[in-house]
C-alpha cells in the first residue's frame, strides 16, 4: 500500500512541501524502507516526473515558482519492490502577496451609520494564491 493524504502546505513563495501520513512500521514489509516522492507542474509543460525518496515527511521542493500547481504523489518502496502505482494529487507552491489592490472604489452613505463599499476586483492573475476575501479599513 501507499501512504494516504498527501498533500501540500507550503508558506514560501518559492517552494513546495510535500506531507502525508505515514505507513506504520508492520506495512513496511521489507527492509530498506523508504517513501519515494514524485511531482511535475500540472499545466503540462513537462510529461516527465521528478522525483527522489525520503525516509519520512515532509519532503520539500525548491524553486517552484509562486502558486504553481502541481501533480504529486507518494509510492512506497522497499528493498524488494514498490508498492501499486499511487494516484496522482493536486498541490500547490506557497503563496505570495497579491500584486495589486481592488480599482475603483466607491462608497455611498446609506444613512448616518451605514455606507456601501463597492470596488471592482483584482484580477486572479495577481493574487498569487487563494483570495480568501477582502478587507476594508475604515477610519
Amino acid at each position: 500500500m501507499n501512504p494516504e493524504n498527501v498533500t501540500t502546505m507550503s508558506t514560501d513563495s518559492d517552494s513546495m512541501v510535500i506531507t502525508w501520513q505515514e505507513l506504520e512500521q508492520q506495512q513496511f514489509n521489507g527492509p530498506g524502507f523508504k517513501y519515494k516522492i514524485y511531482w511535475r507542474q500540472a499545466s503540462g509543460r513537462s510529461p516527465h516526473w521528478k522525483e527522489s525518496s525520503a525516509s519520512n515527511p515532509p519532503f520539500i521542493v525548491n524553486g517552484t515558482g509562486t502558486f504553481i500547481p502541481f501533480e504529486i504523489k507518494v509510492q512506497a518502496v522497499n528493498e524488494l519492490g514498490a508498492g501499486p502505482e499511487p494516484d496522482a494529487d493536486i498541490g500547490y507552491s506557497g503563496e505570495d502577496l497579491p500584486l495589486e489592490a481592488p480599482s475603483e472604489v466607491a462608497v455611498t452613505e446609506l444613512n448616518k451609520t451605514a455606507v456601501l463599499v463597492r470596488w471592482s476586483p483584482v484580477s486572479m492573475e495577481s493574487v498569487r494564491g487563494h483570495l480568501l476575501g477582502y478587507k476594508v479599513h475604515y477610519l
